[in-house]
């Protein structure tokens, strides 16, 4: 399904961009779904760079704390891993970042993650640049 930013999705819609096979994960004012096809995060629509959401209209910030899967589907493997090396090229599977509004799903854009902090092996924080850059209004 061909989305472009600034369409609305019903939930359901949302969901179907992560394709077959999607195991969810919650944090304080995020969704993040992992599927077959791709990534798809879905935010509380708050302000603030301590919050999962849109940072700016290049920017996307995601909050954990996050084990395993969802550090490696952005970013490879994190620095201490036995599997892998900090090196590990991240998934090639977009990544696809909206935000919850009252009457649907806002579509944001492609997230191309550039940031990350991880504690004790928990991916806790990730700035992701939205591609193409949203218009200021």
């Amino acid at each position: 399904m061909p989305v472009n930013p600034r369409d609305l999705l019903t939930e359901g819609a949302a969901m179907r961009l992560a394709g077959d096979h999607v195991i969810g994960y919650e944090t304080d004012g995020a969704s993040v779904l992992l599927g077959d096809a791709a990534t798809v995060i879905i935010a509380d629509p708050r302000d603030g760079t301590d919050v999962s959401g849109l940072g700016s209209s290049r920017r996307f910030h995601l909050h954990g704390p996050f084990v395993g899967d969802v550090g490696a589907r952005l970013f490879g493997r994190p620095p201490d891993s036995p599997e892998g090396s900090w090196a590990q090229r991240p998934d090639v599977r977009p990544v696809h970042l909206l935000t919850r509004l009252p009457e649907g799903h806002l579509y944001l854009g492609v997230g191309k993650p550039e940031q990350t902090r991880y504690t004790h092996g928990c991916l806790e924080y990730a700035a992701l640049t939205i591609e193409p850059q949203l218009p200021r209004s």
